[in-house]
């Protein structure tokens, strides 16, 4: 039996069908990282130069900006991006009420997001309400637990 478990063990520490070690493919992953996180770092200031260079290049209500270099060899572009975001929350519930339904919801969403403690907390507690029994029968059926994509991050030391 210990040799089954050996042979399994120096099977998963073994070339893979990627050419990689576990182990190897570790230490590149925390290479490969940090190697990201410095050039990220390095970016920002010569971004902010041409970020601020673009600012003075923009027209009226112009989303995107390009600039090269004195010989046109090389090329960026920014993009001044922006976003639509509720600033008065108040307010929008007398839109709705004005607007109506249907047609609010046309125009603006609603996300639910669960909050996880609290959400469990409450399917895991009985209740005697009709009413809450049914709101709890709803979530069961409307929220789901989703795997996500792994994500894989270097721990600090």
């Amino acid at each position: 039996m210990a040799a089954n478990l050996n042979d399994l063990f120096e099977e998963k520490q073994s070339l893979t069908s990627h050419g990689m070690s576990l182990d190897e493919a570790i230490r590149e992953f925390i290479k490969l990282d940090r190697r990201i996180k410095e050039t990220a770092a390095d970016r920002q200031w010569p971004a902010s130069i041409i970020a601020q260079e673009a600012s003075g290049e923009r027209r009226g209500g112009q989303k995107t900006v390009h600039m090269e270099t004195v010989n046109q060899e090389q090329k960026v572009k920014v993009e001044f991006r922006s976003e639509l975001q509720v600033v008065d929350a108040s307010e929008m519930e007398t839109a709705r009420q004005l607007l109506g339904d249907d047609r609010f919801f046309e125009l603006f969403k609603i996300e639910y997001s669960p909050r996880a403690k609290a959400l469990k907390t409450f399917l895991n507690t009985g209740s005697t309400s009709e009413q809450v029994k049914t709101a709890k029968a709803i979530i069961e059926e409307s929220v789901k637990d989703v795997e996500k994509s792994p994500y894989v991050s270097v721990e600090k030391s």
